[in-house]
């Protein structure tokens, strides 16, 4: 689905507010990643396997932020999460220089094609090189909830020595933003499997190495989206599955995708009053920011938060997200529900309505169970 943002950001810029712990934030000065440890030729979890978590920041659109490094030696690029697309695409040379990259191999020949679908990216080569994630080890929920028990857990990173992305010299708007967005700035991390995109989904490469190491949690992931209020100490990314919270989430009732986390909604509310016109299916997109819609579904939630001034409540089976008015709506005027360009028949969930839960993803089956931050406690 790609990097999806309203008009009222026209001016896109990633202001990413730093990593959240001390130590991290040193790594992200540097252009290098942490030395010191444990790697080799093809890839090292100097943790438990699952449990690596990555710090998220988020940017002044709303968008959740990592930092990751890519090429020989290694340059330091800020991507955004994204699980409505499934590679891993970068802005060249202006966020990644090829040239300066001992070791690029254009994995699939010279030959640079167009991408028509997703993160809709023009004259793109496909370049493979080492790639580094890092974070910190973590035994449960608890360790990401605790900040003070958070900071004492050991640093750790994942090094890849071939893994396959995406250089992109121009990238167009995706197909689900406003038609005044003319281009996208971003990077993207993309967290679907779908093979529209690219041969090799970039979480697929996460799981080779994954399934290799005997991890029983290959292809999930999960979203810890933090809270709704400023700084978001317990953002975080985890590579694999956080076990004590396995009893704690619902399963929210998926639809057939194979690009998309698409489930099924049950219903919509503002202050209230049901929302006739919504759709029966939505997409969990943490790619967009806000709630994105058809123009009648649009209008008929932006009618009912004028009129009640109440919280938005999404209900899907067994879950619901509750909104609350100050969150959506700021002012009368401003809404963070917006029109997609392009005709759809779900509603698509953005990541500032994600805020206090807890997601976990399995890119197999496009699958989606939910629980509340507070669950984690």
């Amino acid at each position: 689905m790609g990097v999806q943002t309203p008009a009222l950001f026209l001016a896109i810029a990633l202001c990413v507010s730093g990593l959240l712990f001390a130590s991290l934030e040193l790594f992200a000065e540097k252009n290098t990643p942490p030395t010191g440890l444990i790697t080799s030729s093809e890839a090292q979890i100097t943790c438990a396997l699952g449990t690596l978590a990555i710090p998220i920041s988020y940017d002044n659109n709303g968008l959740p932020m990592i930092t990751i490094y890519v090429g020989t030696p290694p340059q330091m690029v800020s991507v955004c999460l994204d699980t409505g697309s499934s590679d891993l695409l970068i802005k060249t040379p202006e966020k990644y220089s090829p040239a300066a990259s001992k070791s690029v191999g254009l994995a699939s020949g010279r030959l640079c094609t167009r991408i028509i679908f997703g993160t809709q990216a023009d004259h793109v080569c496909e370049y493979e090189d080492a790639l580094a994630l890092v974070g910190r080890c973590v035994e449960s929920a608890k360790d990401l909830r605790n900040e003070a028990v958070a900071s004492q857990l050991m640093v750790a990173s994942v090094e890849y020595q071939k893994f396959s992305f995406l250089g992109s010299k121009r990238r167009e708007r995706s197909e689900y933003s406003l038609a005044t967005i003319p281009q996208s700035n971003y990077d993207v991390f993309g967290l679907s499997m779908s093979h529209s995109e690219h041969m090799v989904p970039l979480i697929a490469q996460l799981n080779q190495v994954r399934s290799s190491e005997g991890d029983r949690s290959d292809g999930v992931f999960t979203f810890v989206f933090g809270e709704d209020s400023g700084a978001s100490p317990v953002a975080h990314l985890v590579i694999g599955r956080l076990a004590d919270m396995v009893p704690r989430y619902s399963a929210l009732a998926a639809i057939n995708d194979s690009d998309f986390y698409r489930v099924k909604l049950v219903s919509v509310f503002v202050g209230g009053v049901k929302i006739e016109t919504a759709p029966d299916t939505a997409i969990i997109d943490s790619g967009s920011n806000y709630v994105f819609g058809s123009p009648v579904v649009v209008n008929e939630i932006r009618a009912a938060a004028r009129a009640t001034r109440g919280s938005m409540r999404i209900v899907f089976k067994g879950f619901e997200i509750n909104v609350p008015h100050k969150v959506y709506m700021p002012s009368r005027n401003v809404f963070y529900v917006e029109q997609s360009s392009s005709p759809t028949d779900s509603l698509v969930v953005g990541t500032m309505f994600l805020r206090n839960v807890v997601a976990e993803f399995d890119a197999r089956s496009h699958t989606v169970r939910m629980a509340h931050l507070s669950d984690m406690s």
